[in-house]
């Protein structure tokens, strides 16, 4: 009836050659230092017994480093052939396989894309382009103004401005005046750097009064530069520019110069010898005497016909 209680005693069984190996081999990669160390002797080792080759034993050592290059030539040429067709993105295969196999140290820092960018003076003078009076309309409410926060974090009041010609025009015109100065701007970054305050000419409000006949110019010279390709109908300050020598003469504007008068017969006769059948559809301004207010009105014309409505706006 009495129990006789015994310790367990655990005996470990003595390892194998291959076991001990195994442990040792394990031990040995973290010892980096005592590692490379004994693989220098090894390497010194085996260069001395293959220098020491001799007869038959030197015919198949070469036979083997042969047949070795040709394998490493078949795996070369199928992982080229596997790479990207791009070579930035086998370059970098390529270094991610390095880093994986500890070839080359990995990168820590990542790739930051390199860019140009513009200088503060051109940065300003584009800014003050857009602040200028005939580039933009200042709108004369209180309520019209907008928020901005400057750069010390302050937030304040600009009223807002709208702009008088379109984007691509107005892109244009700056490009234009500041030709002398070699200012490489393109027209993406014109529109960045358009501040807060000015918006573009769509958000005119309907209580501004616009002037019926410089509009009906606009849209006919809208719709003519897409039929036809020439000088002067890519904007309207281009359009009187080209009709008359000096915009700010008032003989010239009324047709009374002598020298630009025939101007714009002669331009609009070029124009109306282009054989194009299709009809056109434009946009015209026309004023309903029952409610008396002018009304957008669509119109489908030929050129010629389309063309003669510059003679009855102009004259």
């Amino acid at each position: 009836k009495f129990l006789l209680h015994f310790p367990f005693v655990t005996h470990e069984m003595a390892k194998s050659n291959a076991e001990r190996q195994k442990l040792y081999r394990t031990n040995l990669l973290k010892n980096k230092s005592k590692f490379e160390e004994i693989k220098r002797k090894a390497r010194i080792r085996d260069n001395s017994r293959r220098q020491s080759l001799k007869g038959a034993l030197l015919d198949q050592l070469r036979a083997r480093q042969k047949q070795a290059s040709k394998k490493y030539r078949k795996a070369l040429k199928r992982a080229l052939h596997s790479l990207p067709k791009d070579t930035n993105k086998s370059m970098m295969v390529v270094q991610h396989l390095a880093q994986n196999l500890n070839i080359i140290s990995k990168t820590v820092r990542q790739h930051t894309r390199k860019q140009r960018s513009l200088s503060i003076e051109l940065k300003k003078l584009v800014i003050q382009f857009y602040q200028r009076d005939d580039i933009t309309y200042q709108l004369p409410g209180k309520r019209d103004y907008a928020t901005v926060t400057d750069d010390n974090g302050e937030s304040m009041t600009l009223q807002k401005r709208i702009l008088l010609y379109n984007i691509r025009e107005t892109y244009q015109l700056c490009v234009d005046e500041y030709s002398n100065k070699n200012v490489d701007l393109s027209l993406t970054s014109f529109n960045e750097l358009r501040p807060v305050n000015i918006l573009i000419n769509s958000y005119m409000p309907h209580h501004s009064c616009l002037c019926i006949y410089h509009e009906n110019v606009n849209l006919l010279i809208k719709l003519l530069s897409k039929h036809i390709s020439g000088d002067g109908l890519n904007s309207l300050k281009e359009f009187t520019s080209m009709l008359v020598c000096d915009e700010q003469e008032e003989k010239c504007m009324f047709s009374c110069c002598h020298l630009c008068s025939h101007n714009f017969d002669n331009n609009m006769s070029i124009y109306s010898l282009l054989d194009i059948e299709s009809m056109l559809l434009f946009s015209n301004f026309c004023i309903e005497f029952i409610i008396k207010r002018a009304v957008k009105d669509l119109f489908v014309a030929d050129i010629e016909n389309a063309l003669c409505c510059f003679y009855k706006i102009i004259y």
